[in-house]
């Protein structure tokens, strides 16, 4: 029944699971991401993720990229420098992607939108490489 699926080859002992008497909710059944549910599937309001400011990042440029450090969580952001005039161009003097690594006591953002964490990192490291590598230039 669910061999020739996407589904069945990506999740092993598939059919296993379903001979079991184990099923599959369709993800119109799922609840928004934005709600939680209770373990008796009452579902909970959503909570309001804290937003990161400008204020709240220490960075320090290198001639290899940036550090960023998000001083609430204590996470740490790299921003690789580009090299390429045409990449500078369209996206800004570091990577896109950082390397990160949380070092704060959750191991995470700590209630936190992780993306605006990371999209507030990348500005504020944006703004003082620009800074900095256009003077050096």
């Amino acid at each position: 029944m669910w061999r020739g699926s996407l589904l069945a080859r990506s999740v092993p002992n598939l059919n296993a699971v379903a001979s079991r008497g184990s099923f599959f909710v369709g993800l119109s059944q799922l609840a928004p991401a934005s709600a939680e549910a209770d373990h008796s599937g009452t579902q909970l309001p959503a909570t309001e993720m804290k937003q990161p400011e400008s204020t709240d990042f220490e960075v320090k440029v290198f001639d290899a990229g940036a550090d960023v450090i998000f001083k609430p969580t204590s996470s740490y952001y790299w921003f690789s420098r580009l090299a390429d005039f045409a990449d500078i161009l369209r996206y800004g003097h570091l990577s896109q992607s950082a390397n990160v690594r949380h070092a704060g006591r959750t191991g995470d953002t700590d209630g936190y939108d992780p993306s605006e964490v990371l999209a507030e990192a990348r500005r504020v490291a944006l703004r003082a490489a620009q800074d900095t590598y256009e003077k050096n230039e």
